[in-house]
């Protein structure tokens, strides 16, 4: 006698510029179900008005909470998720310390470093359009690192590393850390030819004590999800997190737009 096998389903979760969607599908594309929740962004009380940040022990327990809603929502069991694939808002950005624990994060349009956007754009010897393909210097990781060199040392001093939302959304997940390249050069953290991390810029703008973290294709299976996120949502312990590239370009390739 066989058994029938049951049928592959797998779960996209989406930071997008004001709600996460997390979403259930079927192998075939076809989707079982579309759960958003808002996200909530604050200006730090002792920080400039055009800073926004996100509580990231908030927003991973707003992840889980609508992802548990995602499955019940698809009318199937958990354990028939068998991929997990992660994405975000370009430019968002998360700092990392020495243990990986995030200690500032903030959505795309935080535009506390205008003055370091323009210092970037301005400096001869760094032409950040041509090595990342991205600009201006405001839209940059670097730029946001260099107003917390000036403005928050103690944050600064602390920070061992900086990556996407979606990279660090995949690191939560799964303990593992890299770049997905697509989002990194959207931030100026990678270099446009290579896809490699633009480490060469951090002493370029004296930002020298900071390493990025290596970077992966979108496609990627980072790791396998973690026992704690495994049991809060019931899908197998060895289901693999695969790092998707920027939400836009994301839902692009999901419509079929995929010939250059």
């Amino acid at each position: 006698m066989t058994t029938a096998k049951r049928p592959d389903r797998y779960m996209a979760i989406d930071f997008g510029t004001s709600h996460i969607t997390v979403a259930v599908g079927a192998d075939t594309g076809a989707p079982l179900s579309s759960i958003k929740a808002p996200i909530k962004y604050f200006t730090p009380a002792d920080g400039p008005r055009t800073g926004l940040e996100f509580d990231p022990a908030e927003t991973l327990n707003l992840v889980t909470a609508t992802a548990q809603s995602a499955i019940g929502a698809a009318d199937i069991s958990p354990d028939e998720i068998t991929g997990i694939g992660v994405t975000s808002q370009r430019q968002g950005l998360v700092l990392l310390n020495l243990e990986g624990l995030p200690i500032y994060a903030g959505r795309s349009r935080d535009m506390r470093a205008t003055a370091e956007g323009v210092e970037i754009d301005a400096n001869a010897l760094v032409d950040i359009w041509e090595l990342t393909g991205h600009g201006p210097g405001i839209r940059t990781g670097w730029a946001r690192l260099k107003w917390f060199a000036a403005n928050k040392p103690e944050i600064y001093e602390r920070t061992r590393t900086m990556c996407s939302i979606a990279d660090w959304l995949v690191l939560e997940l799964t303990g593992e850390l890299l770049m997905e390249e697509t989002l990194a050069v959207e931030a100026g953290l990678a270099m446009v030819a290579s896809g490699d991390p633009s480490n060469a810029l951090a002493p370029a703008f004296n930002l020298a004590d900071v390493q990025l973290p290596q970077t992966c294709a979108p496609g990627t299976v980072v790791g396998n999800i973690k026992k704690s996120f495994s049991s809060q949502l019931g899908v197998p312990a060895n289901t693999p997190v695969v790092a998707c590239g920027p939400d836009v370009q994301s839902g692009l390739i999901g419509f079929g737009a995929q010939l250059p």
